[in-house]
């Protein structure tokens, strides 16, 4: 019995560590980008968002940005203009020609200019239903189709494709999405067209769900496999109604703005610092004595306002010189009644009744703790029980 149990253990495997051969580090081929840091040959990258985030929206203006060659998202275009391909499976073309004319019409861009790089796909192409890279079969399992990824990959080889678009990953394949294995599998034969046509590739993916929490590229539907082999995921956070008032962007407009950050090269920034898009309404002129004009969104990159506008060196040293006379004055708590907020305002006659002040406010203390001219220390109240307070660190020497 041991002999014929030796007779069916598989032969052994030879494995050798590859050793480390030094070469001039100058001679290394350099990574490369096509759009920021977030597109690259060879790799896949993610984008995970909500619905109406603006994900589809974002992605037709950054293949415009890239089919031109020009920064007109705030994302350098590296070695533009580039062939690009945005393959939609939820829209139809024509709804994705509407939004290239809305954003054609409000950068003022020539037709001329997309050079023929700009190729068009959605849900209603006649070779859409055929873009199934894997599908589960009950008797024999996972089944990666390479018939379609080889055909995918001349036709980006042909047609000197530089970047793919494609929206949604899950219509790209037809196996359980919640199966880490069957994901890893589809994943992977995505990076395997990136680098066979060497050119960069996008899957959209949506969130599982959706929460009052900021969501992370974690939070992708289903397995997280594919979010793993992407080098870049960018998430698309809709502006809160706290981020709003700390923006002191009136409650009726929050819905315009939304940010985008990679989440797998950045942790998410402070709303100050994030990256913020704005939508905008573009008519297409179309409109006839049947019905009115088509009003399609695009996006444009918005700018927060600088919220120090008009706070001085000498106002910040007035704030000091009070939190230093006033110690038991100076709580860092918004609750507390006590609240070193309450000196901030004084100082810069700011109305405390409005909650977008009381943000902003939150938002320049929490800016002068970090950069050191406050800090926050525990110690007695008058009472003899343990607080934050709020109290100088460095002083402030206006010129």
């Amino acid at each position: 019995a041991a002999k014929r149990r030796e007779e069916r253990a598989p032969s052994a495997l030879s494995l050798r560590a590859t050793p480390f051969v030094w070469r001039d580090p100058s001679t290394i081929p350099r990574r490369q980008f096509l759009y920021g840091y977030e597109l690259r040959r060879g790799q896949i990258s993610g984008v995970v968002a909500p619905g109406a985030a603006g994900k589809t929206t974002f992605k037709v203006g950054r293949a415009i940005c890239m089919a031109t060659g020009r920064d007109l998202m705030g994302h350098r275009v590296w070695n533009g203009p580039h062939r690009v391909w945005l393959w939609n499976l939820e829209d139809e073309r024509e709804e994705v020609e509407k939004t290239v004319h809305a954003f054609l019409k409000l950068w003022n861009i020539d037709p001329d200019d997309l050079g023929g790089r700009l190729f068009l796909d959605g849900v209603d192409s006649a070779h859409a239903r055929d873009l199934k890279l894997a599908i589960e079969d009950r008797q024999r399992g996972l089944i990666i189709q390479r018939p379609v990824s080889e055909a995918l990959i001349a036709r980006l080889i042909e047609d000197r494709i530089d970047y793919l678009d494609v929206d949604p990953f899950v219509s790209s394949h037809s196996v359980d999405e919640n199966s880490n294995h069957s994901i890893d599998a589809v994943a992977k034969e995505w990076v395997r067209i990136a680098q066979e046509a060497n050119c960069a590739i996008s899957l959209a993916h949506h969130v599982r769900k959706t929460t009052s929490a900021e969501a992370s590229a974690m939070d992708a539907r289903g397995a997280g496999a594919m979010v793993n082999a992407a080098r870049s995921v960018l998430v698309f956070q809709k502006m809160t109604k706290d981020v709003a008032q700390e923006l002191r962007v009136p409650e009726c407009d929050r819905r315009k703005y939304f940010s985008v950050y990679d989440d797998k090269n950045n942790k998410a920034p402070a709303a100050l610092k994030a990256e913020w898009y704005e939508f905008v309404s573009i008519g297409l002129g179309n409109g006839d004595a049947t019905g009115p004009e088509d009003s399609i969104g695009a996006v444009q990159r918005w700018y927060p306002p600088d919220l120090f506008s008009g706070v001085t060196a000498h106002q910040l040293l007035k704030i000091q010189e009070l939190i230093n006379e006033q110690p038991f004055k100076a709580r860092k708590h918004s609750a507390s009644t006590k609240w070193v907020g309450k000196i901030v305002a004084y100082v810069l006659d700011r109305n405390l009744d409005d909650p977008s002040e009381v943000a902003l406010i939150k938002t320049m203390i929490s800016h002068w703790i970090a950069n050191g001219a406050l800090r926050t220390v525990e110690k007695m109240d008058e009472r003899r029980e343990p607080r934050e307070f709020v109290e100088v660190g460095q002083w402030v020497t206006p010129e």
